[in-house]
């Protein structure tokens, strides 16, 4: 970040505030801006009003880890919506075709948001009369300032005063929009540093990541209790906690989740990634594929390259079948971030329905390197092995799967593919009589594994009843296949609102 504009500048319209991450117009409120859509922005006022290319700025901002084009064109999105620039009619970054970007605006001195104008037009100097030594006479106030500190400090360490060796807090309850004082910049630094590590726990997918980055994320939105991107990632650590790790109560931990996202948006009406969370929630929970569609297009437009949010798009295709299309917004995704392992897991799952085996082997063995706790995929590789006919190894793979329900499903499809009926029968006893025990939807998948088609639809039918997220790979799990003849099986896809043909 360039060291002369990162504690602040005036671009346009705009007070751009890197270290507090946010741009602030005189009639519109401050939006928060993702850290390396700032330092993009950053980027281009550095060298206003020179061109930048896309080779350049991949290379300042993202430096030596590999990366697609697309996080640079989703970083000029973002910027773009937070200072109302059109790409046809640019006021502010004008792209140039086939060599990159560059800023109209020179960065001008730093003027906080809603500041006097007639007396910042009465004190401003000309460049005149900077040459001239203007300069001199304002820093005066910067080395009072100095000074004040200093006998703070000398008081504070004779004194022995309280909090005097705690961390600057970087944010006031009820002032999320403040601008940050001198002593603030390390923690806001601090702060950014917190929400990345907490997006990394999220994306481990594992009960413990998980909760780890719930206590981070509270630590953050006790400093800034405005921070809509904070909020947006607790809402899904709570969904995922609910509806994945099965950690919290339903009713409890959807309703937190809910919450939490509608905070987001409260916060910033126009945070993409919080619209695919609502998607995700009227998909999974609600069953309303007009309302997540409506959410989901509104994601796209705002944040058309976030890998979230593709995530999102290709859930929505998985569940009407469109598992081509789904493949390619995973592909996408995980080509813009290669350390989620969540996303790998879901690429996994996809080439799996697709029968794309070793496409599928290679995705969850990649999410399994990049978190060995990871639940489900294990699972799934031993699916993957299933339907290669190489039963002792897909056992074994089962057998170290990290999800109690999973785990005791997977082995019970395994033992009466090895002819081991008997052991599959006191399996799926166990299945039915434990607490702890897989979903009702992988129970159905056992049944229907099994032959026993009746079981299968009655525990279907119970997982919709539950909302059971997993019933909405019903026409794509080739687990089911045997069913579509039954009519049980077609009532099912109409209620819940699914093409009939595959």
């Amino acid at each position: 970040m360039h060291k002369d504009l990162e504690h602040g500048f005036q671009c346009g319209a705009f007070a751009v505030e890197p270290l507090k991450g946010s741009v602030t117009g005189c009639d519109r409120p401050s939006r928060h801006l993702p850290p390396k859509a700032m330092e993009v922005l950053v980027c281009l006022a550095g060298a206003a009003p020179e061109t930048l290319t896309r080779h350049e700025l991949l290379g300042k901002v993202w430096g030596e880890r590999f990366v697609s084009d697309e996080v640079l064109t989703h970083a000029i999105t973002e910027l773009r919506h937070a200072l109302g620039d059109a790409p046809n009619n640019p006021a502010y970054i004008e792209t140039i075709p086939k060599r990159g970007y560059r800023l109209l605006k020179r960065p001008l001195p730093f003027e906080r948001p809603g500041a006097d104008k007639a007396g910042n037009g009465r004190n401003r100097k000309t460049p005149e009369e900077t040459a001239r030594g203007g300069g001199t006479i304002r820093r005066v106030p910067g080395i009072a300032f100095f000074i004040l500190v200093c006998m703070v400090v000398i008081l504070a360490a004779v004194l022995d005063l309280p909090g005097a060796d705690k961390e600057v807090s970087s944010h006031t309850p009820g002032q999320g929009n403040s601008t940050a004082e001198p002593g603030q910049a390390s923690n806001r630094i601090t702060i950014s540093e917190r929400l990345l590590q907490a997006e990394s726990l999220e994306g481990r997918a594992t009960p413990d990541s998980s909760r780890q980055a719930e206590l981070l994320l509270e630590q953050i939105l006790s400093k800034e209790p405005n921070n809509a991107v904070a909020w947006s990632l607790l809402g899904r650590v709570y969904y995922r906690q609910t509806k994945i790790f099965r950690s919290r109560p339903a009713q409890e931990g959807l309703y937190l989740a809910r919450q939490a996202i509608q905070r987001a948006l409260a916060i910033d009406s126009k945070f993409g990634p919080a619209y695919a969370d609502l998607a995700l929630i009227n998909m999974t929970l609600d069953f309303d594929f007009d309302e997540a569609n409506r959410h989901l297009r509104q994601a796209q437009y705002l944040s058309p390259a976030d890998p979230y949010v593709l995530q999102v798009a290709a859930r929505m295709e998985m569940i009407h079948a469109h598992v081509g299309h789904a493949i390619d917004l995973l592909e996408q995704s995980v080509s813009i971030d290669r350390n989620s392992c969540a996303a790998y897991a879901n690429l996994g799952q996809a080439y799996y329905f697709a029968n794309r085996l070793d496409d599928a082997e290679n995705a969850l063995n990649k999410s399994l390197m990049l978190s060995p706790d990871v639940v489900r995929s294990r699972y799934l590789l031993g699916l993957v092995r299933l339907a290669r006919e190489s039963m002792r190894p897909a056992l074994v793979m089962m057998t170290e799967e990290r999800d109690e329900g999973l785990r005791m499903s997977g082995i019970a499809i395994l033992r009466y593919a090895l002819n081991e009926k008997q052991a599959s029968d006191e399996a799926v006893d166990s299945l039915s009589r434990s607490s702890d025990g897989p979903s009702a939807y992988h129970m159905a998948t056992v049944y229907a594994f099994r032959g026993q088609h009746d079981e299968a639809l009655d525990w279907l039918e119970l997982a919709y009843d539950h909302r059971d997220e997993e019933i909405l790979n019903l026409l794509v799990d080739p687990a089911l296949v045997g069913l579509r003849s039954e009519a049980r099986w077609s009532r099912l896809v109409e209620k819940l609102d699914l093409p009939h043909r595959i």
